[in-house]
């Protein structure tokens, strides 16, 4: 996958200087542009889909959300 962002110019690779075996990769600018496009078009569509949604759906996506964070934080502290 690495070859190929970096072969559209999206990532750039660089030796890492603590291990010798090892490649640092970073965002180029325009793999930062896309990455603020993607976003962008993530939050507009779930802005749209979210304005759809019954009540009901959104207590349900609610609820998830909740669960997930819990996972998440309990998973964090470990």
């Amino acid at each position: 996958m690495l070859k190929r962002l970096e072969a559209l110019g999206l990532v750039g690779r660089t030796p890492d200087p603590a291990d010798k075996r090892s490649k640092l990769v970073r965002l180029t600018a325009a793999g930062k542009q896309a990455e603020e496009e993607a976003f962008e078009t993530f939050v507009a569509r779930t802005h749209e889909l979210l304005r759809s949604a019954s009540r009901t759906d959104l207590e349900t996506i609610n609820d998830a959300v909740q669960d997930l964070l819990t996972i998440i934080e309990d998973n964090f502290h470990r």
